[in-house]
């Protein structure tokens, strides 16, 4: 049984009694019920919990999004424990009875979300009704933060995992997979000392689809309509934003989607400024970026408008036999790149398309881990 010191459980008993308060970041909770660390006495280890889902079947192709899938509501059972630091996701895919056959290239997405974020006794800085930990995707099987970083966790809190297979090969496929999602983390009471507290928030590219010539939010007087040929039911993908921000469409009719179909050009290249889906409240750092694309991708890059500067740019090595991303760059540093609020972000996807084909399909997202609490510059 975990012990704690007596003027900690009398702090304990006066703030189960008092009235309840505005949820505040987690940095300003942390300072309000600071829960000593035991300097002679700890053994930080990295606990790690699987989560297998059901088996998922492929019968003939599945295109992006279109695959069988699960969900599940999942616990980390720690009994005693009132906070934890996740510090790694794992994704492993294989067929039933056979452990060892990975099969990555039949991953659409494994995504690891907040199951109840208000369960949560701080406010969450993650932006966007999707309050998502990790996502999982061809070419990025895992998330490794940096040591010393991680995502807090309150227990009893749950997540929920939603994984989707995919089938870009092979019409004449029948077959059953797993999927074991292992989460790696740390009890807080076995540290030496706090983490820094790491919050993810996504930023990805639009297209536009319908509407005037002109960019986002971009006044256009000739109002010449255009409109893609992308499946409006993509559109938003699930995501939306409670402070009234809307990427997918502005005040002069324009509609944008974070899942388009790629031109029938050699190369397509789109630009979308993000900085209101980064959302910043403070200078702080990027200290891990993990990156979601489809095949055929050539680049994602995050760029600051302000000064010019190239932040990070992923590149993308594909399957040379068949379609399917063999792997994604991603980025991870104690360092981390600095960002600040009086900035402007844009990202920049680049796909090729050497046959013209028209049936490509396209996301372009970069997950961001930035540290919770301003930074100086």
């Amino acid at each position: 049984m975990r012990h704690y010191p007596f003027c900690f459980l009398i702090l304990l008993l006066i703030s189960s009694c008092s009235e309840p308060t505005e949820k505040t970041s987690f940095e300003s909770w942390f300072q309000e019920h600071r829960i000593p660390y035991q300097t002679h006495n700890c053994h930080p280890k990295v606990h790690r919990e699987t989560f297998k889902s059901k088996s998922l079947e492929i019968n003939g192709l599945a295109q992006s999004m279109t695959g069988a899938m699960s969900s599940q509501e999942v616990k980390i059972d720690t009994w005693g424990e009132e906070l934890i630091w996740i510090t790694e996701c794992e994704l492993k895919i294989s067929k039933p009875n056979s452990e060892d056959d990975t099969q990555y290239e039949h991953l659409c997405h494994s995504i690891i979300n907040y199951s109840e974020p208000k369960e949560l006794p701080w406010n969450i800085l993650t932006m966007g009704t999707d309050k998502r930990v990790f996502t999982l995707s061809q070419g990025v099987s895992k998330v490794d933060l940096p040591e010393g970083f991680a995502i807090p966790m309150s227990l009893p809190a749950k997540l929920s995992i939603g994984n989707q297979v995919l089938n870009l090969n092979d019409p004449n496929l029948k077959t059953e997979l797993n999927f074991d999602v292992t989460l790696g983390y740390h009890k807080n009471h076995e540290l030496c000392e706090k983490p820094i507290a790491l919050y993810q928030q996504a930023v990805f590219v639009t297209k536009k689809i319908e509407g005037p010539e002109g960019g986002f939010y971009q006044k256009d007087s000739t109002f010449r309509s255009i409109k893609g040929d992308m499946d409006t039911a993509f559109a938003q993908c699930g995501i939306s934003y409670e402070n009234g921000y809307d990427p997918y469409s502005d005040p002069y009719g324009r509609k944008f989607t974070g899942h388009w179909t790629v031109a029938e050009d050699s190369i397509e290249i789109l630009k979308t400024n993000v900085t209101p889906m980064l959302n910043l409240k403070y200078d702080t750092r990027i200290h891990h970026i993990a990156v979601h694309v489809h095949p055929y991708a050539h680049s994602l890059e995050l760029v600051d408008k302000t000064t010019g500067e190239s932040l990070f740019k992923a590149l993308v090595k594909n399957q040379s036999s068949m379609i399917g991303i063999v792997e994604v760059d991603s980025y991870s540093s104690k360092e981390g790149i600095p960002v600040f609020i009086d900035h402007e972000y844009q990202l920049i996807s680049t796909y090729l398309n050497p046959a013209k084909r028209n049936d490509i399909t396209a996301m372009a997202t970069m997950f961001l881990y930035l540290r919770e609490g301003s930074v100086n510059k």
